[in-house]
């Protein structure tokens, strides 16, 4: 295994042939015998999940400004509400931004306190230590309980419309992205045309809202109210790490996330909602082999908390307001799914009167594709931002990225990568076509067609999507092919 892979750390970890080599818990009888090669060219390679059928739907429309608006002219944010209404939301904001800023600040000092601590030079810095100690041992500003404004908030004529607010003064309503108006992302909309028509592949909507530059959609049916929704306690027992993150989400390198608005709300209705922070232990290998546990951080959005504020007003969530009527199945393969491919493929050394474990055997290689970052690639649609507000330490933000909570993008993402694989397979096969195997695979292929009928074509390979951005496989290698001495990288 190339010393560069990070399966590696598990070598490193301990006897890894003894741990491969012990009874597993708990396993039936019948899994833990071997499989009977003879079988296994009987039997078809597993189909994990086939692509998604769908029809493109309309895109987004946008509304006009009403007859109704006074003056006939865009308006202050503050007519969007009834009168007094809007003074309450920006109180709000403002109470939650600056318990999120004490947050912050705190944090930074503590970082500050923990490396005088462990300075050599201790007189030094007495004073220092003394006064963020001090300052340390005071009570933390209390965040304060979520609020919700509801569409009778406001006047008639400004229900069930979203209104883009960035400049308060002059609020029109929101125009959506679509071709003439695309969202930023990263993604190649030409390679998804492409291919996409190279392949006649069936989900159009997926291939809509990629390649038309509209963004994601979530269509959430949720009821157009205002929301200023206090974060949970994972961010704010751990809101230095999410600092880190959200400021790299907000540099001009990527501005996945805007800058603070203030107390303004940007859009109208606003969700301000909830974020969250969830931890990982991962271990790492050293170039010198040493093996350390480090802790992966990543933020959270909660798109599925019921809001209710002290006053009895309460509103569903974004995500009970999506129609999961419409989505197409999610179909999750399992570790299993990839053992029994790889167990069909090789036997094609069955075929030359050889042991699996013989070296002369053709080998299989296993691949991975981890699509990292996976949702944050994607820009989400412009009629949909009022969703994706936040309030952070300077006011209201904009998270202009898909986000992880948003119970719809777990199916789209899972349709996005399917495609994807679906490309790759179709690379594999082409270079297969020029590449051929050796004479006993191709006898393989010849004696596994003959004994399936019409099963379909036979191959020697096999796809699958694991979770949503994780696809992996097993290919044949013959023996002049060898596996890439470090990972790919990059679009």
């Amino acid at each position: 295994m190339p010393a560069s892979w990070t399966e590696r750390e598990e070598l490193a970890r301990g006897d890894f042939a003894a741990e491969r080599a012990a009874q597993l818990p708990f396993v039936s009888k019948r899994r833990a015998e071997e499989a009977d090669p003879d079988k296994l060219l009987d039997r078809p390679l597993p189909t994990p999940h086939p692509p998604s059928v769908t029809n493109a739907r309309a895109a987004c429309t946008h509304s006009p400004l009403p007859d109704a608006a006074p003056h006939g002219r865009p308006n202050a944010v503050d007519e969007l509400y009834l009168p007094g209404v809007y003074l309450e939301i920006q109180a709000a904001i403002t109470d939650l931004a600056a318990a999120v800023a004490d947050r912050l600040g705190r944090a930074r000092q503590a970082a500050r306190l923990s490396a005088l601590r462990a300075a050599a030079d201790q007189t030094a810095s007495a004073g220092e230590r003394t006064a963020l100690e001090a300052i340390l041992s005071r009570q933390a500003t209390q965040f304060p309980q979520t609020r919700v404004w509801g569409p009778e908030q406001q006047p008639g004529w400004a229900r069930g419309i979203v209104w883009d607010c960035r400049d308060p003064a002059s609020c029109v309503p929101l125009r959506p992205s679509g071709i003439d108006n695309p969202v930023a992302d990263d993604v190649n909309r030409d390679f998804f045309a492409r291919e996409g028509a190279a392949l006649n592949w069936p989900d159009a909507e997926m291939l809509r809202q990629i390649v038309d530059g509209g963004g994601v959609e979530g269509d959430s049916q949720c009821e157009f109210s205002t929301v200023v929704m206090r974060h949970h306690g994972g961010l704010r027992d751990n809101i230095g790490p999410v600092a880190t993150l959200i400021d790299a989400d907000a540099a001009p390198a990527r501005g996945w996330i805007s800058t603070g608005h203030g107390q303004h709300l940007p859009f109208v209705p606003g969700c301000c909602v909830a974020k969250n922070c969830v931890s990982k232990e991962k271990c790492k290998v050293s170039a010198d082999g040493v093996v350390s546990s480090v802790t992966k951080w990543r933020v959270t959005t909660d798109d599925s908390m019921e809001a209710v504020d002290p006053n009895g007003r309460s509103t569903g969530s974004r995500n009970d307001g999506l129609f999961r009527a419409d989505w197409p199945p999610t179909l999750l393969p399992t570790p299993q799914t990839l053992a029994e491919a790889v167990a069909i493929v090789q036997t094609v050394a069955r075929l030359r009167g050889l042991k699996l474990g013989d070296a002369q055997a053709e080998r299989v290689a296993l691949w991975a594709i981890d699509l990292a970052d996976a949702y944050r690639h994607l820009g989400v649609q412009f009629a949909e931002l009022w969703q994706q507000l936040f309030v952070w330490g300077d006011g209201v933000r904009i998270n202009y990225r898909a986000v992880f909570g948003s119970a719809h993008m777990v199916g789209l993402f899972q349709r996005i990568t399917t495609f994807i694989l679906a490309v790759a397979t179709a690379r594999i096969h082409a270079y297969d076509a020029v590449h051929p195997y050796s004479d006993a695979h191709l006898a393989w292929l010849t004696e596994r067609a003959g004994r399936l009928g019409g099963a379909g074509p036979q191959r020697a390979s096999f796809e699958m999507v694991y979770l949503n951005n994780d696809a992996c496989g097993a290919t044949s290698l013959t023996p002049r092919e060898s596996l890439l001495p470090d990972p790919l990288h990059g679009a």
